[in-house]
């Protein structure tokens, strides 16, 4: 879950290819992922019990339950023979979110959340939710439960219900966070990407 934060903005003049990149993520309504980025457990309680059980599950079978925070000290252990090792992560929240709407470290925010004087999209700027930022979500809440219902084996068998009361959870569950905004709290999907280059072994042998 994503806690209330003030994440960097842009400067006026900064062309970089990091600023370029936060410049987009902020116009999704999207957030990077960094060291300093608060982030807790959900408050939702059907995700509670969904992590719970995938947890279980993967343990059981020897599988990382989080391979984003794992993937890329897999890669820093290759540093011999990999280079330019880079990362990207975003957490996409699962709706509206209650302290964007209260504007978080007290900035002004216009209808389209976008900033006034600049055009470009704060992430502290968001009281109201683009179409597109609002579909994006609705497509990150949408990946979530199609994830649940896909990995229903798992899941029954690892939270030990029968078929009566896994379709009965699954209902609630459905109304919880389709109708009753139940990911208000910043509930959030992560997503990433990890990459790096291969080092010539040529080159190394010259030095």
């Amino acid at each position: 879950m994503l806690l209330s934060h003030t994440p960097p903005v842009t400067k006026e003049n900064d062309t970089s290819s990091q600023a370029r990149k936060q410049i987009h993520t902020n116009a999704m309504g999207a957030y990077t992922i960094t060291p300093q980025t608060p982030l807790a457990a959900p408050q939702n309680q059907y995700l509670i019990d969904y992590n719970t059980w995938i947890s279980k599950a993967l343990e059981a079978r020897d599988l990382p339950p989080m391979p984003c925070t794992s993937i890329r000290p897999m890669l820093l252990q290759e540093a011999e023979v990999l280079e330019q090792i880079e990362s990207r992560r975003l957490a996409i929240p699962l709706g509206e979110v209650r302290w964007e709407r209260e504007g978080v470290g007290g900035s002004a925010t216009s209808t389209n959340g976008l900033h006034g004087s600049k055009g470009k999209a704060k992430e502290g700027d968001r009281k109201q939710l683009t179409p597109g930022q609002a579909a994006l979500r609705r497509t990150a809440l949408m990946s979530i439960i199609q994830m649940i219902e896909s990995l229903e084996p798992l899941l029954k068998e690892a939270s030990g219900k029968s078929m009566d009361e896994w379709d009965r959870w699954c209902g609630n569950l459905m109304t919880d966070l389709l109708k009753n905004n139940g990911t208000c709290w910043g509930e959030c999907l992560e997503v990433g990407a990890w990459w790096a280059k291969k080092k010539d072994p040529n080159s190394d042998s010259n030095t």
